[in-house]
């Protein structure tokens, strides 16, 4: 069987795939015999996944957190408020913000449309400053940071570390 992978094919496929071909397009210009050929050697060389696929991963995210309307940070201590419900008694609507050290009890009350948490949970969880206050250094910042942590995950993804 002859070495479908020379040294010279694995440079120029390191280079396309940075430049942000599509494994279809590697295989035809590297004649392999396959895209699942260039897909399979990008994952053993862990490449990451290039800027151009990762920016629309990103902006979907985006546009996914706008679709919650935040409401205003809580000022006191939720503790206090929550039901405490335990896990055998949560019911779908039920906030299922998590209080203790083990066994964990439930915030229990009803749950934001499109969250995991009640208002106030989803308040207190997700960062509420707006992009506009942001200086331009800033966003850039935490687009760079948002993408690193995305590909950071999608490997993890792809060694089983975490669910997919």
């Amino acid at each position: 069987m002859r070495d479908t992978w020379t040294a010279e094919k694995t440079a120029s496929l390191a280079e396309m795939w940075a430049a942000g071909h599509s494994a279809s397009q590697i295989a035809t210009e590297l004649e392999l015999p396959s895209r699942s050929a260039v897909i399979g050697k990008v994952r053993r060389m862990g490449l990451p996944e290039p800027l151009k696929k990762l920016a629309w991963s990103h902006r979907v995210t985006q546009v996914r957190a706008k679709q919650i309307k935040l409401p205003p940070r809580p000022t006191s201590d939720l503790s206090d408020a929550a039901l405490h419900i335990e896990m055998i008694d949560l019911e779908p609507h039920h906030c299922r913000f998590p209080y203790g050290d083990g066994p964990f009890t439930f915030c229990g009350h009803a749950k934001l449309e499109g969250a995991s948490y009640c208002s106030e949970h989803v308040a207190l969880t997700r960062q509420s400053v707006t992009h506009q206050s942001l200086s331009a250094e800033e966003r850039e910042r935490r687009k760079v940071q948002s993408l690193a942590n995305l590909e950071l995950h999608r490997r993890k993804q792809a060694r089983g570390l975490v669910p997919a």
